[in-house]
């Protein structure tokens, strides 16, 4: 009786694996393409910057100061740039939309509707 369900779970599990790599996004445009990213792209989309932290995100990953991503090496992360080293060349990344400023709430919680 074990290996009839052992048999029966490795089967599903295999089914299930095959499909899913190839599902179709249904809202996904006619005639779409699909480009696989390239392994030097450096795409900068967002920055953050706390008293206690600087981060930023460069292709959909979280990096620090002295991180390695897209053969790079983050250099600096300021308010609106990250600086990297590749190929020994010092490149900068800029953001190109406005900042976001977040504040914190100091008001006391009594305050609050």
């Amino acid at each position: 009786m074990n290996r009839r369900i052992a048999v029966t779970i490795i089967l599903v599990w295999s089914t299930t694996s095959t499909l899913a790599g190839s599902m179709i996004d249904p809202t996904r445009p006619a005639g779409a393409r699909t480009v696989a990213p390239t392994p030097d792209a450096f795409h900068l989309e967002a920055i953050v910057i706390s008293d206690t932290a600087q981060w930023a995100i460069v292709n959909g990953v979280i990096v620090h100061r002295g991180d390695h991503i897209a053969n790079a090496v983050i250099d600096e992360i300021t308010a609106r740039t990250v600086r990297y080293t590749r190929n020994g060349h010092s490149e900068t990344a800029s953001l190109s939309l406005a900042s976001l400023q977040v504040r914190r709430n100091e008001s006391s919680h009594e305050d609050s509707p």
